[in-house]
């Protein structure tokens, strides 16, 4: 995958939020990777740790649509006491 390419070629440890097609959707995991190295310091692997935040990221987006509406409400309201 991108992110583990990212790390052999680089040799540095990278985080980043994955989105992966899964059977019932689409999945979004937060993992950090960093190299594995041999003795001699060449990167021969990946180390990665993933947690799944599918279900905080649609919390996130309900709340935003939310704290929208709020707003196109509240920007109603005063236009109302104003007129």
């Amino acid at each position: 995958d991108r992110l583990n390419n990212l790390v052999m070629d680089s040799g540095m440890p990278h985080a980043a939020e994955e989105y992966v097609v899964m059977a019932n959707g689409l999945a979004i995991y937060f993992s950090q990777k960093t190299p594995l190295r041999d003795k001699s310091g060449k990167v021969v692997g990946v180390l990665g740790v993933s947690i799944d935040i599918t279900e905080r990221k649609k919390m996130e987006a309900a709340l935003r649509r939310a704290k929208e509406a709020a707003e196109v409400a509240n920007y109603a309201k005063t236009e109302f006491i104003a007129n």
